[in-house]
């Protein structure tokens, strides 16, 4: 547990301002934490952003830092309902099992 939490603060404090200076540590928290309790669920760009109170954009962004660090994968559909209504929205899954206990402060058994 105690590995789990230095590898989130590391990756906070020296990954990512290594990535790009200007961004914020804690709103990538926010989000990663969003997302560990979303895991294997469908991702919506828009809810995040509204929550967050971020531009979709900027959240697009962090999602595409997140994901060239892999930490988290979004898994795309395989095919296009091109005639249908139905609509297939990505998935969002954290890459390490440990860190989804973590982030949002869930306890192992």
């Amino acid at each position: 547990m105690i590995y789990r939490c230095f590898l989130v603060r590391s990756y906070l404090k020296a990954e990512i301002s290594r990535y790009d200076g200007r961004l914020a540590g804690r709103e990538i928290r926010t989000l990663w934490t969003m997302l560990a309790h979303q895991d294997g669920g469908m991702l919506n760009v828009a809810d995040l952003s509204r929550n967050l109170d971020l531009d979709a954009r900027t959240i697009n962004r962090y999602l595409g830092l997140l994901e060239d660090l892999l930490l988290i994968r979004i898994l795309k559909p395989w095919f296009k309902n091109v005639g249908k209504r139905l609509v297939k929205s990505p998935k969002v899954y954290i890459r390490d099992s440990g860190i989804v206990d973590e982030l949002p402060g869930i306890s192992g058994l």
